[in-house]
């Protein structure tokens, strides 16, 4: 201070305990201290906490702010750890074996605050201790009445339980093994087999070794193939024998089936031939059956070319047959030399002097009452479609004409699809108004329902079951359910590679489940918007949806009036109702703000963002907001552009009025 007189003096006990005294200009006053605010002779704590862009704590998600006098800490979630520049940032726990229980020989997989452990294709989870060969830990059975010789009939069932066995509570890893090693047959096994009511088969084929663990259905033959089913894991050991993981059967009389295994050596089709044939073909077949009919065959496109059709003895309709135990005479000139084979629900037999693929009698045991039961019906539930599905051959046997299956609306028909089985598929959309179908909603789910109708064969019996499905109301859902003009939609491709829909729309609840969707309705100012995103299903489990940019504009095709809300990925730091609640981390964004100082004073608004999207394996996808530079490299990324509106201001009847004339006249 000495050289010219204070124009002011002070000393720090005149300040606040948070404050200092110091010289500014040539005058000495009390200033607070970093993490305090006031005028120097008081000092308060600055709560940095209460706003997100002053403390870094939970950029990514990872940790929460506490406040502390003078300043804060970052209480990190567990799989996050602190640093200063970055806040709360995953910890990679693969990278260090100290950090994760992964088990020996387990690989651990890296996550978003977690990671997992998963055994090798040919080892298995043993409790905790470690991965393990079922090859080497297993449980040997010797049961003789397991044979698929072994057969009873209808009478024994009524009238004679001493037989029947039954593998409920069975659960492990299970060799069977006779005189020589057995296996579960791949095919479906007739009704009181097997020393049981129902007998299970295995729904697919048996791996090879280099195949390792495969994980495939068992199925029960009750009236139906495949009625009830279990999962069941498969391993080919070295020395030429199957392990399976079993689990208990729906319930008792229910039985694995058992045949003398085949040696696989000579017998199993080499990996390209096995992969050239169609789903069908390579789900049902036996591995014996596979090698009798490709033995012939010198390449897969030998395969594909000459794949084994037929014609049904009834409507004479060409059809891909599937192999059985069973077989029939071929009906075509260039497979002569092969055998023709039969779907699970058919066999094969001559009826009014022709050879073909029969629907089995026995299913004629389902014909309660005379009409199809419920239980004989598979409905799928699917974002853009629900499917009902009838078998065939139960149908037929229920004495239900199978051309005659419809919706509400009965220009809504079924058509015959080839799976496992054949069967009478009819589909409609998750649409109000489609094919009949009708919408029921809740502040928690969206219900469509739908009837389908079959007609009786020989009488005027009509059947009609209830569809039913029903989604959760997610904001997801209600943008792809959504039919509203203000929900926008484009395309992105992810690398390059495929194609993939995303959608966009304005929520008027934190909740994001209730849409502005009506093109002549207000929005009230004072209310904050929320902007929700969405990709569809299909999207690849490593993509995740970016908001590169977001503004409010005045108009559609002007710059009149600009508001920008996120730019190069960040938000406007200067606008503290802007809340971005998810970008980078999934494949859906989330943002909500206030408008009223925007929009005030003018009638009408747009919100347009450009979305890009991101393949986590190849960099980094959720921004650093807290740097300058938010880290994302976007040079070879596609963009979509999407823009919703005109979202009218609550107050301008002129301009609501034009553009509902403009719909009209559209």
């Amino acid at each position: 201070m000495s050289g010219f007189p204070p124009l002011g003096n002070c000393s720090d006990s005149d300040c606040d305990p948070n404050a200092t005294c110091g010289e500014f200009g040539g005058d000495q006053q009390c200033t607070c201290k970093v993490g305090f605010a006031g005028n120097g002779t008081y000092c308060e704590d600055i709560d940095e906490c209460q706003d997100r862009y002053t403390n870094n704590c939970g950029f990514y998600g990872g940790g929460t702010c506490v406040n502390t006098i003078g300043s804060y800490t970052c209480k990190c979630n567990n799989g996050f750890k602190y640093k200063e520049e970055s806040g709360c940032v995953d910890i990679d726990e693969c990278a260090d074996s100290a950090l994760n229980k992964c088990l020996p020989l387990a690989a651990c997989t890296n996550g978003y605050g977690s990671y997992a452990c998963s055994c090798p294709s040919k080892y298995y989870e043993l409790g905790s201790n470690s991965c393990t060969d079922p090859c080497s830990n297993h449980t040997v059975l010797n049961d003789l009445w397991r044979s698929t010789s072994n057969i009873h009939n209808y009478t024994d069932y009524f009238y004679n339980f001493d037989w029947a066995r039954c593998d409920l509570g069975m659960y492990g890893w299970y060799r069977f093994q006779g005189e020589q090693n057995l296996r579960i047959p791949e095919y479906c096994v007739p009704l009181y087999s097997c020393g049981v009511h129902a007998p299970m088969w295995l729904n697919g084929l048996h791996p090879t070794i280099e195949e390792g663990i495969a994980n495939l259905t068992a199925c029960a033959n009750w009236i139906a193939c495949c009625r009830w089913s279990r999962p069941i894991s498969v391993k080919m050991c070295p020395k030429g024998f199957y392990v399976y993981k079993i689990q208990s059967t729906p319930q008792c009389w229910y039985g694995y089936c058992t045949e003398d295994q085949v040696n696989t050596t000579t017998t199993t089709p080499t990996t390209a031939l096995r992969t050239a044939l169609p789903t069908t073909f390579t789900t049902l077949y036996t591995t014996t059956d596979i090698q009798n009919v490709t033995s012939g065959f010198t390449s897969a496109a030998h395969i594909n070319s000459t794949f084994l059709t037929m014609e049904t003895p009834t409507t004479g309709s060409p059809y891909t047959t599937a192999v059985t135990n069973t077989s029939c005479s071929a009906r075509e000139s260039n497979v002569s030399s092969a055998n023709s084979q039969c779907f699970p629900d058919e066999e094969c037999r001559i009826v009014n002097g022709v050879s073909g693929c029969y629907c089995t009698p026995s299913l004629n045991y389902t014909t309660v009452f005379g009409y199809a039961m419920p239980e004989d019906i598979s409905t799928e539930c699917g974002m853009n479609q629900i499917t009902v599905s009838y078998s065939k051959c139960n149908i037929e046997l229920l004495g239900f004409n199978t051309s005659s299956l419809h919706l509400k609306d009965d220009n809504c028909t079924g058509v015959f699809e080839i799976r496992d089985i054949r069967y009478i598929t009819v589909t409609t959309l998750p649409r109000s108004g489609h094919c009949g179908t009708e919408l029921v909603e809740s502040s928690s789910y969206f219900t469509y329902t739908n009837v389908a109708y079959l007609s009786s064969a020989f009488s005027l019996l009509t059947s009609s079951t209830n569809i039913s499905c029903t989604y959760p109301r997610s904001m997801k859902n209600v943008l792809w359910f959504s039919t509203s003009v203000l929900v926008s939609e484009s395309n992105l491709s992810l690398g390059g590679a495929s194609s993939y829909a995303v959608r966009m729309g304005i929520f008027q609840d934190s909740n994001y489940t209730i849409l502005y969707d009506d093109p002549g309705g207000w929005i009230d100012i004072h209310v904050p918007l929320y902007v929700g995103i969405s990709l569809e299903d299909k999207t690849p489990s490593t993509a995740v949806l970016l908001i590169k940019s977001c503004l409010l504009t005045t108009t559609s095709d002007t710059d009149t009036g600009r508001y920008n809300v996120i730019s190069d990925y960040c938000p406007y730091l200067g606008d503290s109702s802007l809340y971005v609640e998810e970008n980078g981390v999934s494949p859906q964004g989330r943002l909500s703000l206030d408008i009223a100082d925007f929009a005030g004073s003018y009638s009408r608004i747009y919100i347009e963002c450009q979305i890009i999207l991101c393949n986590t394996t190849s960099g980094t996808c959720s921004p650093n907001c807290s740097q300058t530079n938010p880290t994302i490299m976007d040079s070879d990324m596609d963009i979509a552009n999407l823009t919703v509106g005109p979202l009218f201001i609550k107050g301008d009847i002129l301009s609501l009025f034009f553009f509902l004339l403009i719909i009209i006249y559209l």
